[in-house]
This record gives C-alpha cells, structure tokens and sequence, in this order.
C-alpha cells in the first residue's frame, strides 16, 4: 500500500508513519456503503474520481466504532461497517456544499414526463431504458443509458465517455450496484436529456463501460488467492516429481534388461572344461586311489589295473556296507563285488 495517507476529514495517519494502526479501503463494490464513507469522511471530491482511483484511498481503524471489529487485533471489518468516529482528525476544514457539474442543461418541467418510466434493461442493473408508452405523444424509440460514475449518461451522448463493446458471457461479472438507500445522500446527477434513438441491442451483446467491474481488497479474497496459487504449485511440483520418478524407473528398467542381456551372453561365451582337463589338472594333486574313484565318478576309467584292484578290495574286505553303501547311495561308480572278491 506504500504511503497511503488516511482521507477520513484531515486525518494526519499514514502507512509509514504510525505503526500497529491497520488501514481500509473504500467498499467500492458496495455502492450504499461507500457513499456513507465518503460523506462522512467529508469527501465529496470523491465523488468524481475514477474508480480505480477510489479503489486506491484508505480509512484508518481509528474512525471505527469497536463493535464493526470482528476481533480485537482490528485486521478486518465486518460486512456493514462505516466510519463514524473522529479520532485524530480534527473539525477544522469547512463544510463543502454540493454543486453541480458544470454545463449541465436545464430543463423545466412538464407533465409530459409525468409517466415516463425508467426500467432495466439487463439482469445486473447497469443499463437502463425510458419506457415511453405513457407519454402523449407515442414514439416507438427508446432511450438507453449507462452509469458513468455514478451519474446517468445517455448512450448517444457527445459528451459520453468512450465505451467498448464486449460479449456478456453466461456468468455476470460483479459490477456496483447502483441502488442507493433512500436516507444516503449520492452524488449530484445532471438531468436526463431526452434523445431518441433506435433500438439495436442485441441478445447476447450490448454496450457496457470500461472497468465496470470493481474490486474490492479484502484478507479473505487473498487467502483464497493464496490458497489456491499453493494448491497449483502443489500440484505442478506433484507432477513433476511423478514424470521425474517414471523416468528414472524407465531408465533403471533399461539398465537391468542390459546387464542380463550381458551377463548371458557371458555365460555362453565361456565354455565348461573337459572332464579328462579335469582329471589331468587333479592327478599331480591327489593321490592315485583317489584319482581312480573320481575318474570312474566321471566315466573316464573303464579298466583297472592290479594297484586298483588292490585299493577297492581292501575297502570292501574292511566293511562290505559302507562298499555297497557308496556304490548304491552316493552313487560312486566302484567295480563289482565279483571283480573285488576275484583274487580270492
């Protein structure tokens, strides 16, 4: 909010310098509300600034009475609230009469205008049209209007600010309303000129002012704001940590398929030894019975010489169990019963 200076009368409180003291903007979205800000705040300068730069002026805490204070830390108002105390400002400036705008036509009056009715012409409120049926002379144009600051402006006006046409979607946008409580006094309106022009609004187009809809500040709007920028940044974050994971994932997927697809082909290429390698490689090793035993196991041995014979005979003549016990069981390949027990 940078420097903003309290506006209610001369009130000397500033965003910089006075501290723990909160400041509000003007309602300007709720035009009953603001009237009652401005008029008691002395202000009818106001009355002709944009609304954008109506937007940009302050009250502080200070002119409100305590119960418009939801809580005691005085961080909000509630819906209704208007500034009624005078706290540091001082009753000094003189009151402003209102005048009225300058080149304003005058019109007497005449019972021709008796019963003319002033309608909407849309849902929102912001257009209106001069039912003319009842006049004494029958026309069948209409007028149309639009508000321009709070002041009723023929469409056709020379003097009407410039207008941009925009298509209306299916969802209004919030726009001031223009009813005003009957006991609040408003800003001083020219009279309405009498122009007829044809009717040629459209359906779903018709012509609306610049910066109609107004915003208003207020903590529970930039909360939900906030609200909802964290849950999309949750969001965008939950999804590129997603991809990020199933990248890496595809990625290690393809890496196991590569080392198995190596560690076969490794496991091909390497070829098994002989078994007669085998048993040259053990016969300097081992001894000899032993290396008997293990090439009858591998099938290499078919005959059997005299120390052979010998060795096998001695372990069947020492326990005739354990001999048929390795020969049925362990599945050792020892010479039958009939070629041990032969030398006897």
């Amino acid at each position: 909010m940078g420097g903003c200076r309290c506006s209610y009368k001369n009130c000397t409180n500033t965003t910089k310098t006075t501290e723990n003291i909160h400041f509000f903007h003007y309602p300007v979205k709720h035009r009953d509300r603001c009237i009652v800000w401005i008029e008691n705040a002395c202000k009818k300068e106001f009355y002709n600034l944009e609304e954008d730069q109506l937007r940009n002026k302050v009250v502080c805490e200070q002119h409100f009475d305590p119960r418009w204070f939801p809580n005691p830390q005085r961080k909000r108002l509630l819906q209704n609230a208007v500034p009624t105390l005078d706290g540091d400002a001082i009753e000094s400036l003189p009151k402003i009469a209102k005048t009225e705008p300058d080149n304003v036509p005058f019109f007497p009056s005449s019972n021709q205008y008796k019963d003319i009715k002033v309608v909407p012409a849309n849902d929102d409120g912001t257009v209106f049209v001069l039912d003319t049926e009842n006049m004494f002379t029958v026309s069948p144009k209409i007028e149309s209007y639009v508000i321009k600051n709070g002041v009723l402006v023929p469409t056709n006006s020379n003097n009407a600010p410039s207008k941009n046409v925009k298509n209306l979607s299916n969802q209004p946008k919030p726009v001031a309303n223009i009813n005003a409580c009957p006991g609040i006094p408003g800003p001083s309106k020219p009279p309405l000129v009498k122009q007829e022009i044809p009717e040629t609004c459209e359906p779903t187009t018709m012509e609306q002012e610049d910066d109609v809809s107004l915003l208003i500040y207020d903590d529970n709007i930039n909360e939900s704001s906030d609200l909802e920028e964290k849950k999309t940044a949750g969001a965008s974050l939950k999804n590129l940590v997603s991809r990020n994971y199933l990248r890496k994932i595809k990625q290690h997927s393809r890496d196991i398929a590569s080392i198995k697809r190596m560690l076969k082909q490794k496991r091909i290429a390497e070829e098994k030894p002989s078994r007669k390698s085998i048993i040259d490689a053990l016969r300097s090793d081992i001894p000899p019975s032993l290396l008997t035993v293990i090439s009858l196991i591998l099938g290499e041995k078919n005959e059997l010489n005299d120390e052979d014979v010998e060795f096998f005979t001695t372990i069947h003549r020492s326990s005739s169990d354990v001999y048929q016990l390795l020969s049925d069981k362990y599945k050792w390949n020892l010479p039958s019963v009939d070629i041990v027990e032969g030398p006897e």
